[in-house]
């Protein structure tokens, strides 16, 4: 569960790196004889076991599309999160769960087949439905999400070289023609040998963190974004056209901001507001850490709700419908960046 869980989570990396992706291929097929998935704890019984105790019991149709196609028979078990619904179907048995994909192929999904580990996916515009079947326990799990942009592939982009390693899932941030490819059972050290072949293939480092989470590179008008998630497993790469800096609006974008939004103090400030989500992508420059975390503290003042900063340097905030991301200072050139939208 935790690793399908993982890509889903990714989504919030790939905001940080973004602004956009293509729309391409399909996806494959499902192989009629999907690998076992082994028991939880034979020890227990099938509900301690999978702790469904405190989770809310029935089919979730109301927290699901319309015509969502139901499980065919089993209990359902279910817990709602801000990016989808998890639930599980106890009691069950094969052909219920083959029956069940069945459905979702006649819904529209294009599910893709087993990995190595069982589990799969099946895809649908910006819908993605991660699945597994526990064999021994007779329980399918299931993972609804919505990822708010369509989830495309299997096509790598021509102008990168290709990823030595881990599962790729391309999703489509703003049908412009860019990419963005988010990669699971990958790791830190393959990341970084990675960016060695982008500069031996022409590409310019533009930028680095610290910690070396974050590696932007840069190409004629292109730009690659290369970010770690927090799980250390998950790399997010954003392929994009860049936006001259030059050519952003210089004032503090009130009149695309909610009334009484706090005003960055300071800085030069310039931005540019994405038409097809209605995000605004700010940067400022000629700023300092001090007055981001002023800045953070009054944007938190005003009513909204941040987590902890990630390891990657982001602040994520939300207030209702709105989120808000707000990058640590970039040291290079002395500047932060702030992202703004609603879901």
């Amino acid at each position: 569960m935790k690793k399908i869980l993982m890509i889903a989570l990714a989504v919030a990396l790939v905001l940080a790196l973004c602004v956009g992706c293509a729309n391409q291929g399909g996806t494959a097929e499902p192989e009629p004889a999907p690998a076992e998935i082994k028991t939880v704890d034979n020890t227990k019984s099938v509900e301690e076991a999978y702790k469904v105790g405190d989770m809310g019991q029935g089919w979730p149709a109301s927290d699901l599309p319309d015509g969502f196609p139901k499980y065919p028979g089993g209990d359902a078990y279910y817990e709602i999160y801000d990016d989808g619904t998890f639930i599980y179907v106890l009691g069950t048995d094969r052909n219920a769960y083959d029956n069940f994909l069945k459905a979702l192929e006649d819904f529209g999904f294009a599910v893709g087949q087993p990995d190595e580990d069982g589990y799969q996916q099946a895809i649908m515009g910006s819908w993605m439905v991660s699945l597994g079947f526990y064999d021994a326990d007779g329980v399918a799990l299931i993972l609804f999400s919505d990822w708010g942009y369509d989830i495309i592939g299997p096509d790598w982009p021509e102008m990168l070289p290709e990823y030595p390693d881990g599962e790729v899932t391309f999703i489509d941030l703003d049908k412009r023609g860019n990419y963005a490819m988010v990669i699971s059972d990958s790791s830190q050290e393959t990341m970084e040998k990675y960016s060695y072949t982008l500069i031996d293939a022409g590409w310019e480092l533009e930028n680095k963190n610290e910690d070396g989470t974050i590696i932007d590179l840069i190409k004629g008008d292109m730009s690659v974004s290369l970010g770690l998630n927090s799980n250390e497993t998950t790399v997010v790469i954003n392929l994009r056209e860049i936006v001259p800096y030059e050519e952003l609006e210089k004032v503090w974008p009130a009149s695309d901001l909610p009334s009484g939004f706090p005003e960055y103090p300071g800085g030069d400030i310039h931005y540019v507001t994405l038409d097809t989500y209605g995000e605004v992508f700010i940067i400022i420059k000629n700023t300092d850490q001090k007055t981001i975390d002023a800045f953070k503290a009054s944007v938190e003042n005003s009513g909204w709700e941040f987590g902890a900063k990630t390891d990657s340097g982001y602040w994520y905030g939300k207030n209702g419908e709105q989120r808000i991301q707000i990058s640590s200072l970039y040291e290079n050139d002395m500047s932060v960046s702030i992202l703004y939208s609603v879901d």
